[in-house]
């Protein structure tokens, strides 16, 4: 399976697709910490640093307000 290309879009687009598909999302809500995030993430999609570093802010923000 080929890994989505998200390098040329904007810093949002990780974070966009990790909270708007389920199974990412419910992933990513069972790893702990932003190194096991990445790990999931990196199975899928190729990204930029500061692509995951949006997707960290949003899923701390994403945390704090479901916990």
């Amino acid at each position: 399976m080929s890994k989505q290309d998200l390098t040329e879009y904007s810093s949002q687009e990780l974070s966009l697709n990790v909270f708007n598909d389920e199974y990412l999302y419910k992933q990513a809500r069972r790893a702990s910490g932003h190194s096991r995030l990445r790990e999931l993430v990196d199975e899928f999609f190729l990204f930029d640093e500061e692509q995951f570093d949006e997707l960290c802010e949003d899923w701390d923000a994403d945390q704090e307000e479901n916990d």
